[in-house]
C-alpha cells in the first residue's frame, strides 16, 4: 500500500488526465471528415448575354454534382451537369453585363466565392496550337477571347486585320476580378513579329492598351505571362489555372464613368473610353446591381454606391479658385495633363473635428499614383 503525499497525488492525477487525453485523441482521429469542395478556376470564365455555355470547373470535391448558391439575377441560371466538373450557364438578353458571384457546396462545406463575367459582345475560345508564327487564331471583332496559358512557356497569338488609322483596343482580365496568379503582358506585333506596342501593368497586374495602325494590314496580338509572385527565372510562365479573358475591339470600349461612385439619387454618368466623346447615361439610383454597360459595347464598369455627396471635379480649379465641396463627399476626377491639379474647398468643418481623406486610384484599376496635400485657411501646407 502506497501513501499518497500531495506531490505523488498530483503526479498521479496528471498521469491519469494525460492518459485519458491521449485516448480521446486516438478515438477522434479515427473519424475521417471529407474536405469541403474547392474551385481553382472556370473555363471559360464567362459568357455573352443571351447565350448558353458549358463551363468547365477545375477543383476538388467528394461527389458530383454540387449545389449552387448565390444571389443571381432573374435570367442567369447555373446548373451542374451530370458529367463531373461541368456547368450549364445560361443568360437572357435582359441580364446586365457585369460580374456575378456564386458558390458551389455540398454537405461538407462550400467553395470560396466564384466570379462569373457576363459580357456584351460575342465570345469564343482559343484554339491550340497558336503560339508560333503562322499558328495564330484569326479573330473577328468585337470579341471576348477566352484563353488559357497552360502549356510550357505558353504564348497565345491572335490575328487581327486593321485599316490604316484604325485603333485596336485590348483589355485583359485575369489577376484583377478573377484572382488568377499571373502577371500577363499584351504585345501588338506586325506580320514579321516586330513589337509595335506593349503593355504590362495598366490595371493592377492586368494589361490594357490601344494601338492605331499606321498602314492597312494584319497585326499579331501576343499574350504571355510571368508568375504573380516574382522569382529568379526569366522564362514565360504557364499553369492550367492561367485563364484569362481578352476583350478586343476597333469600335467603342467602355473604360470608366464619372462620377466613379453614385448615391441613391439620380445622376447623369459621363461615359469614358475609346470612341466616346460627349455621351452620358442617366442613372436612376434604382438598379439592383451597380454595373454600367451598353448594349453591344464591350466593357462593363463597376460603380459603387455611397451615402456621401457625389461630386465630379471641374476641369478648372486652383488654390486661388477652388471648387467648393460640402462634406461628407465622394469626389471623382481626372488628372488630364502634366502638372494638372484639382483643388477643393471643404466646407462645414468645425474646430476639433478630424478630417479623413482616402484616395483610391490603383485599387480601382487606374495607373495613377496620386498625391494629396491639405492646406489651412491661411494657405499653409
Amino acid at each position: 500500500m502506497a501513501l499518497l503525499t500531495h506531490r505523488s497525488w498530483l503526479a498521479y492525477r496528471v498521469t491519469t488526465v494525460m492518459t485519458t487525453w491521449l485516448i480521446a485523441i486516438g478515438l477522434v482521429s479515427t473519424v475521417v471528415q471529407a474536405a469541403a469542395p474547392s474551385v481553382t478556376h472556370l473555363y471559360p470564365w464567362g459568357l455573352q448575354q443571351g447565350t448558353t455555355e458549358e463551363i468547365t470547373v477545375q477543383g476538388s470535391w467528394t461527389k458530383w454534382p454540387l449545389e449552387v448558391a448565390g444571389e443571381l439575377p432573374v435570367g442567369l441560371e447555373i446548373n451542374p451537369l451530370e458529367k463531373a466538373g461541368k456547368l450549364s450557364v445560361a443568360t437572357s438578353t435582359e441580364v446586365r453585363a457585369g460580374v456575378y458571384h456564386f458558390r458551389l457546396f455540398d454537405g461538407e462545406g462550400a467553395t470560396k466565392v466564384i466570379p462569373l463575367i457576363v459580357g456584351a459582345v460575342p465570345e469564343w475560345r482559343e484554339k491550340e496550337p497558336n503560339g508560333n508564327p503562322g499558328e495564330g487564331n484569326q479573330v473577328t471583332l468585337p470579341a471576348v477571347i477566352n484563353g488559357q496559358l497552360k502549356e510550357s512557356a505558353d504564348v497565345d497569338i491572335f490575328l487581327v486585320d486593321l485599316a490604316e488609322s484604325e485603333t485596336l483596343s485590348l483589355l485583359l482580365v485575369a489577376n484583377n476580378i478573377l484572382g488568377v496568379a499571373m502577371d500577363a503582358i499584351i504585345q501588338v506585333c506586325d506580320s514579321r513579329g516586330f513589337v509595335l506596342a506593349q503593355n504590362d501593368d495598366e490595371r493592377g497586374l492586368d494589361p490594357q492598351l490601344s494601338y492605331t495602325a499606321k498602314r492597312t494590314g494584319m497585326v499579331q496580338v501576343r499574350i504571355f505571362a510571368f508568375p504573380e509572385a516574382t522569382n529568379s527565372t526569366i522564362a514565360f510562365s504557364s499553369n492550367a489555372d492561367y485563364v484569362y479573358r481578352l476583350t478586343a475591339t476597333t469600335k467603342r470600349l467602355l473604360d470608366f464613368c464619372l462620377p466613379l461612385s453614385v448615391s441613391a439619387e439620380a445622376v447623369d454618368l459621363q461615359l469614358q473610353g475609346t470612341g466616346f466623346a460627349i455621351e452620358s447615361l442617366h442613372w436612376t439610383g434604382a438598379v439592383e446591381m451597380p454595373y454600367v454597360s451598353l448594349a453591344g459595347v464591350p466593357g462593363t464598369v463597376y460603380v459603387p454606391l455611397t451615402a456621401r455627396n457625389v461630386v465630379v471635379a471641374t476641369q478648372q480649379s486652383s488654390i486661388e479658385s477652388p471648387q467648393v465641396v460640402v462634406l461628407p463627399a465622394s469626389i471623382s476626377g481626372v488628372i488630364e495633363q502634366h502638372e494638372d491639379q484639382d483643388v477643393f474647398l471643404l466646407e462645414n468643418l468645425q474646430k476639433g473635428e478630424s478630417l479623413v481623406v482616402d484616395l483610391f486610384a490603383r485599387s480601382l484599376g487606374f495607373p495613377t499614383d496620386p498625391l494629396v496635400e491639405i492646406y489651412d485657411n491661411t494657405g499653409k501646407l
